[in-house]
Formats: structure tokens, sequence, C-alpha cells
């Protein structure tokens, strides 16, 4: 399993391309401690710039083999598929192909698709795929097949455990002939103004890194990107090792600009065990409905409806502190501190001073960074 990143990158959109910074990224030879999402990150945000370097990269045979295929993958997202040929070859042929897995996910073509889908199918009748560590196993297809569900939750609705392994291969078989294997992510760059900063926003945001959706709405004064963040509320994409949802980004993006159902939808996951979600997006949204919203959720009532007991108050505390420290960044002069005890003294102190009608001059503007 690659790990998250532990190189800190100062790339951002709107600056050239520190080609050796990603060089001394990539420079390591242990591929566990390579930052992929670094090189994501830049591959996103130079583009064209970096496609020598990826082919450099993807070329070397005395780079890890991680190395190469995260480079492939980058050099597919920027349409080279043919990048993808010894990508394929390592899934066809390695023991324990993860990181060829993995690396095909990103890649998110319909050639890398088909080539997760034919890999399954190839191996499903074979049972040296299967890897036994003993006192555990691993089939890459399962592998693969969560990767594709995370890549596509709108596919085939299987469930791998429940039914033959052939026929959910199956499945995504018959899905992949289908028109809804469009094999990629949503178009946003070709959406956006003709300019290199938002271009690069929108790069970053087709390749999975959320932030770069709430760059441009910040960016967006004029509104016209109102109906592709429509568009996106309904869309799960997969970041580079997570599944990650813009749609939560986009919904947040549309409650800020004042959808009130998003607001209520936002506002009502405060009482679920998503509320840290939750909590971030009322902050980004800020005003005084925002706070509010989490000033009322403070008294717990429908809280966790499925919890009882101890592991319910337990919890209550927690929501209490987590409110407690967004609302201290949300008001210029909190009446309670952040990091004050989560008790029924300080949820009334909140309450009072919310009942005293605070005026908007009281919160501190909304904190939303441009990447």
């Amino acid at each position: 399993m690659l790990v998250p990143a532990t190189v800190a990158s100062s790339q951002r959109c709107g600056e050239a391309v520190n080609l050796p910074e990603l060089q001394a990224i990539l420079g390591g030879d242990d591929e566990r401690l390579v930052a992929w999402d670094q090189l994501y990150r830049a591959c996103a945000i130079g583009g064209e710039a970096l496609r020598t370097t990826l082919r450099e990269l993807e070329g070397n045979a005395a780079r890890p083999a991680g190395v190469r295929a995260e480079a492939a993958a980058c050099l597919a997202r920027l349409g080279e598929d043919s990048a993808l040929a010894p990508v394929i070859r390592g899934l066809e042929t390695t023991r324990l192909p993860t990181l060829y897995i993995a690396a095909l996910a990103r890649a998110n073509t319909r050639a890398s698709t088909a080539a997760l889908i034919n890999y399954m199918s190839d191996k499903q009748d074979d049972p040296s795929r299967i890897v036994d560590f003993g006192d555990a196993s691993e089939d890459p297809i399962y592998d693969g097949l969560r990767a594709l569900e995370r890549q596509f939750p709108d596919g085939p609705t299987s469930q791998p455990v429940r039914q033959p392994l052939a026929s959910v291969i199956r499945e995504w078989q018959t899905w992949l002939a289908s028109d809804a294997a469009h094999g990629r992510a949503p178009r946003i760059e070709s959406r956006v103004a003709n300019n290199p900063y938002d271009r690069c926003l929108a790069r970053l945001a087709e390749w999975g890194f959320p932030d770069a959706l709430l760059g441009l709405n910040a960016r967006d004064t004029s509104g016209s990107l109102a109906n592709l963040f429509r568009e996106l509320a309904h869309t799960d994409l997969e970041s580079f090792e997570q599944p990650y949802l813009p749609g939560e980004e986009a919904r947040t993006i549309l409650a800020q600009r004042g959808d009130e159902r998003e607001f209520r939808r936002i506002v009502a996951t405060l009482r679920t065990s998503q509320y840290i979600g939750a909590l971030a997006a009322l902050e980004y949204i800020g005003g005084l409905n925002s706070v509010g919203a989490v000033i009322a959720s403070l008294d717990l009532n429908g809280f966790m409806p499925g919890m009882t007991g101890a592991q319910r108050d337990e919890e209550g505390r927690r929501y209490r502190a987590y409110a407690f420290g967004t609302l201290s960044k949300m008001v210029k002069h909190p009446p309670v501190p952040e990091t004050a005890d989560a008790n029924s003294e300080n949820v009334a102190r909140w309450q009072t001073w919310w009942a005293a009608g605070p005026a908007e001059s009281v919160l501190a503007p909304p904190r939303r960074p441009v990447p």
C-alpha cells in the first residue's frame, strides 16, 4: 500500500513548476517513501511542462517500479494511454500487483479501466493469484474491485462478498461495453476561464484535490461556474489514494452561494457521525446562520440516534469540543475559549451569547484560501 506524502511541496497554481523540486521528491530509492500525492499535484499543476520529465522517469529502469508506474499514470492523465503498457505488463506478471492496480485506477482512462477489468477476468480461475501470508491472504482481484467501485460509484451495484466472483466480473464487463463507462473524471478544465491560473485549479480538481474546487469558487466572482458546481454536487471521484468526494465540496459551495437545501443538509449532518466535515463546511460558509446552527446543535438533541448511554455521552463531549473550536474561529471574541471544557455551563454561555442577537460585525471573516 502506498503511504501519504512525507515531503512538503511548495508547488501552487500560478507559479512555474519547480522541476528540481519534483526530482527531489522522486529522488529516493525506497518507493515506500515517495511522496505520491506531491507527484500528482505537481503533474496537475505543471501539465504539459512535465511531460518530458515524466517520460524520462517512466522509461528509467533504474527507478523503483512504483515511481515508473506513477509517472505512467500521470502521462495517461495527460492523454498518453500508450504509457500504460508497462503498467499493464506489471499487472499481468507480478504476483502481488497492488501498485499497478493503484496506478491504473489513478490514470482513470477508459484504457486503464479496461485493463483492470480484463485482468480480473483473466485471473478469476487462477488460484495462484492469491498470496498467502500465513495468518492472512490477499486476493488482488478484490483490490481491483475496490478500486473500480471507488472510481465509479455509479457503476455496477455489486456486492462481491455475497455474489459469485464470476458474476461480479461479468457485471463490470457489461458495464464497460455500455455508454455509462466514460472511464474518466468529469471535465472541468474546459469549463473555466481561459487563463493559466483557473486552468491549473481545474486540473487539480479533475485529478482529485478538493481544495482546488474551493479555489475556483473564490475566483468565480461572476457566478459563471454555478452550473458546473451543481453538476459536481452529484459526482464522486477518486483521489490519488483514497476516494474523495468532490460532491461534498461542490455542495458546500452551493450552500455558501445561498442554496437553502444544501445548507439544511449540512446542518442536519452535525448530528451524525460525519459532524467534523459538517463543522468545517459551516466554518467555510460563515455568516450568522452558520454560527447559529452550530450553537443550536450544542444541545445534542437528536445527536447520534444510534448511540445510547455512556457511548453517546462521550461522543457528545467530543462533538462539543470540536464545535467550540469551530465557533472560536468564526467569532472575533468568543464568549467561551476554544479549549474550554465541553460542559453544560459553557454550552449555556454560547446559548446566552446567541440569544442576545449578535450582529454580523462580531464574526471573523471566513477563511477561504485559494490554493
